[in-house]
């Protein structure tokens, strides 16, 4: 099993900041047997491309156009997978929050990892993270999870949990779609590319 997780928009609460930060904050994670069937999505895509500028490009939602955000995301919608996502309005988050950032990171992931694994784990689970925290912060985000989740507790000797960048695994590149057409959604900017994965989400949840 296999579970890729990543983050759409930023941390910042300072609204009154040039450049002001984003006023909604999301994590997802997409489920898969096998993270083949998603390394395939990517192939195909560069494939495609092969002869164009966005061949040299990270492949990402928010570089990439309009059609083939949806081819790939359709190819993504044809796989067995599951999709998870949790967000915050940030102008109506708790103080507390606001003061500590990480701590929503870290509570929104809570969530979705009880979203997650709704399931004991009998397999042995890879969990990869879109690397966006300093070594000590990350050892203290597994603590937190593995501790906070009586699951992940019985089946820690199954886990094996990795933070790398996006352009080091195909799995993160295909959630980092997921992410952009769910924060399109939330924003109300444009439905158009959640509907095409809307059937495999099986949480959409507003904490905040």
């Amino acid at each position: 099993m296999y579970i890729f997780i990543d983050e759409s928009g930023d941390l910042g609460f300072d609204f009154q900041k040039k450049g002001k930060p984003s006023d909604f904050f999301l994590v997802a994670a997409l489920k898969i047997d096998d993270e083949k069937y998603l390394n395939r999505i990517i192939k195909r895509h560069r494939k495609r491309h092969k002869k164009k500028k966005e061949q040299k490009r990270e492949v990402k939602f928010s570089n990439t156009s309009p059609e083939n955000r949806r081819r790939i995301l359709q190819d993504i919608a044809k796989l067995n997978v599951e999709i998870f996502i949790v967000y915050v309005d940030k102008h109506h988050a708790y103080g507390y929050i606001k003061d500590n950032p990480l701590r929503m990171y870290s509570y929104l992931l809570k969530i979705l990892t009880e979203k997650c694994f709704y399931t004991s784990i009998d397999e042995q689970t890879k969990v990869v993270f879109d690397r966006s925290f300093s070594k000590i912060q990350q050892e203290a985000l597994e603590l937190y999870l593995i501790t906070q989740n009586e699951t992940l507790m019985k089946a820690k000797n199954n886990l094996i949990i990795k933070h790398l960048q996006s352009q080091e695994d195909q799995g993160l590149l295909c959630v980092d779609f997921v992410c952009g057409a769910a924060m399109e959604k939330v924003t109300g900017k444009n439905q158009a590319y959640y509907e095409i994965i809307e059937k495999k989400v099986k949480c959409l949840k507003k904490v905040y």
